[in-house]
């Protein structure tokens, strides 16, 4: 396929992870989470595999069954959301979370090496199979998990208020404001990973490495920072730990800011910036559970609002490190992201400060539920 129609169909595939939180209510009716998370699995490595079956990807139908495999692909995300909430101790919310990045960042980093490798080696039929498995086995894993109840054995109507009411106490509180607007803030949001290949010339990379750092290595990288949030101890309000290492997740661009343009300068800086975003992105997700506290009639479908929300920064960060680099070249896109970010991080720290010596009471937990 041609680099443009390539680009213009990534650009397709993207949609439902800006949009999944319109059909995410579903994993909260008629089965288990666990339940739909198996099937949903199952269900996009079918897909996979039927879309395989053709010599080409760029056909509309081929693109059409990959759209509708991602989409329930992403139902497998918000039903994992529900189950975190709903089976997994306030103590241990930071760790799970930190786990979930790991294979969000780092395994996903290692199944998509190995598929692009097999993709050279085996069969197109054989190929298919293989990603069909890959996709719907770890599935399987969610069947042991021990669900309490079935996600929603109400009426309909019955269900659908208790949601109501459950979102309401969720994002709708003057206590839950403070924890929303941290996760919109641009705290590590990666935004730069997506521009570091324009930098990369400028600084004697060639595109070969740039593709193992962004790729392959950067996937692992990112993993090896949720593994390390996986593995501490934190506090009850993980915001100010979030803002410090989105700070210092700022910093790292700054070794781009004002070291000498040389290759070694970019892997330092990106390398660094690589582990600090994994490790915002396990301490979100963290945040997000913690928000959420109790699952409820409706943990999938506030899981997936709450992802949303936090897809925000990665979108408005990218518009300002472009802006950064059109105005002031190579040396502004890092310049603005450590500026914006950073900055934003330093004032959140003083804002904790200053809730803790006024007394400020922070939602944490819906209505101060917990699992």
């Amino acid at each position: 396929m041609p680099l443009a129609d390539i680009a213009s169909y990534i650009s397709v595939l993207q949609l439902p992870s800006m949009l999944y939180f319109l059909w995410s209510p579903l994993v909260d009716f008629w089965i288990r989470r666990r339940t739909w998370v198996a099937v949903s699995a199952a269900g996009a490595g079918l897909l996979v595999w039927t879309t395989l079956q053709w010599n080409t990807l760029g056909g509309a139908w081929q693109e059409s069954l990959l759209v509708v495999a991602l989409m329930l692909s992403l139902l497998v995300s918000a039903a994992l959301g529900g189950l975190m909430a709903e089976v997994v101790p306030a103590k241990l919310k930071t760790r799970a979370a930190g786990f979930f990045q790991v294979g969000n960042l780092g395994l996903a980093a290692l199944a998509g090496g190995g598929v692009l490798y097999l993709s050279e080696h085996l069969a197109r039929r054989q190929f298919a199979a293989v990603c069909a498995l890959i996709i719907a086995l770890p599935g399987l894993l969610a069947l042991t998990i021990a669900e309490p109840q079935v996600a929603s054995s109400d009426g309909l109507g019955r269900t659908l208020g208790r949601i109501g009411m459950e979102f309401k106490r969720t994002f709708l509180k003057w206590e839950a404001l403070p924890v929303l607007l941290c996760l919109c803030a641009p705290f590590g949001s990666g935004a730069a990973i997506s521009l570091f290949s324009g930098l990369a010339p400028d600084y004697g990379v060639s595109v070969d490495q740039v593709a193992w750092i962004n790729g392959l290595v950067g996937g692992l990288l990112m993993g090896l920072g949720a593994a390390l949030i996986s593995l501490l101890k934190f506090p009850e309000d993980i915001r100010p730990v979030y803002a410090g290492v989105g700070l210092v997740n700022a910093l790292t661009l700054g070794i781009l800011l004002v070291g000498h343009p040389r290759p070694v300068t970019y892997f330092s800086s990106v390398v660094l910036y690589m582990i600090s975003v994994g490790a915002c992105y396990g301490l979100f997700t963290a945040l997000v559970l913690k928000l959420l506290g109790a699952s409820g009639k409706s943990g999938g479908s506030r899981y997936a609002i709450a992802l949303s929300i936090g897809n925000a920064p990665i979108y408005y960060m990218t518009v300002v490190d472009g802006l950064g680099a059109r105005w002031f070249g190579v040396k502004g896109l890092p310049g603005a992201d450590m500026v914006v970010s950073g900055g934003l991080a330093v004032v959140a720290m003083g804002w904790f400060w200053w809730e803790r010596k006024r007394g400020i009471v922070v939602q944490l937990g819906l209505a101060g539920e917990e699992a």
